[in-house]
């Protein structure tokens, strides 16, 4: 069954209308290089400026807000390549400050991607934070898992460890907690559900993390406090949901992104190759913005990583 088809700004438009209408203000983006944040080489997530909201450092302009961030992670650079990891994407987020909390962030969720974005519930499964001996001390989160189930069948509310399902903090620091993440099935040609499968790589993609509930603080020594308030960040990339939207192979191939992608594609004829080679690009032309220049250290490092996988594949 299609869906119904939304470009990649009216992906975007959507998302922020559902909060604002929804009692959200909308905020400016950052920009790429974190501000007094000594943690952090790169915003890697829309709530990375906002992190003195959640430790009570700063208070936030209104209880609710929204924007979507340009976000630049390089940990995911070995799986570029595929059809849904960048190394750059713009996430589109959402915050509570000692406002709502988790049942009504799970909510605003399921209204927006069924009603807002027109995809069917059936199509969806949801993951909870399930505790391990990783976090001592960290209860497993059955409280968003009986709040899924006004919305989802049991059978597609799926427990994962703190490696899936617990968020940050993003850096070596800082605000933390469980998560909740709605996956979106894209249907056996993209990979076979084996009888033991919940979830297939390449065929259920994270489309968002619904929930990022800001519960603890994460010191330098590993050690986890509770935050003054209980908060809630969420993330969703734009570039996946306009993916599925469009019906598009890749998020490199999305509408914003199809010339490019097309013109290397004809010089290059590797599909793998092409993404990469885009993304990379996409990248550079971001840092090069910020005034970073390719050198031995840091973020020039890292551009001139990018430079140079992208000039390999050129040349293959």
């Amino acid at each position: 069954m299609s869906l119904p088809y939304k470009t990649t700004e009216e992906v975007r438009q959507t998302f922020l209308g559902h909060f604002l209408k929804h009692d959200h203000q909308l905020i400016e983006q950052s920009g790429i290089i974190p501000r007094n944040d000594p943690t952090l080489m790169f915003i890697n997530s829309g709530m990375a400026p906002l992190k003195p909201y959640f430790t009570g450092q700063a208070t936030p302009p209104y209880p609710r807000l929204t924007n979507v961030q340009d976000c630049i992670r390089f940990v995911d650079v070995e799986s570029v390549g595929d059809s849904y990891h960048g190394t750059n994407f713009r996430m589109m987020g959402s915050w509570s400050f000692g406002d709502y909390f988790k049942e009504r962030a799970i909510e605003l969720a399921f209204e927006l991607i069924t009603e807002g974005f027109g995809i069917p519930a059936e199509r969806l499964s949801a993951t909870v934070f399930m505790a391990d001996e990783s976090l001592p001390g960290v209860p497993s989160d059955e409280e968003s898992a009986r709040i899924w189930e006004k919305f989802l069948p049991r059978e597609r509310i799926i427990g994962r460890p703190p490696a899936d399902n617990f968020w940050g903090p993003a850096g070596t620091s800082g605000p933390c907690g469980p998560c909740t993440e709605v996956f979106f099935d894209r249907g056996e040609e993209f990979a076979e559900r084996k009888t033991d499968d919940v979830l297939v790589p390449g065929r259920h993609i994270e489309i968002w993390n619904a929930g990022v509930f800001m519960q603890y603080f994460k010191d330098e020594q590993g050690n986890f406090s509770p935050l003054p308030m209980k908060c809630v960040d969420t993330g969703a990339g734009l570039e996946r949901f306009a993916m599925i939207l469009q019906g598009r192979a890749s998020i490199h191939e999305i509408d914003q992104y199809e010339p490019s992608y097309q013109l290397i594609n004809q010089r290059i004829g590797d599909t793998a190759w092409t993404r990469i080679i885009l993304d990379h690009l996409k990248t550079s032309i971001l840092m090069i913005r910020e005034g970073i220049v390719p050198s031995n250290t840091r973020e020039g490092y890292l551009l001139r990583r990018a430079l140079r996988r992208a000039m390999i594949g050129v040349f293959l």
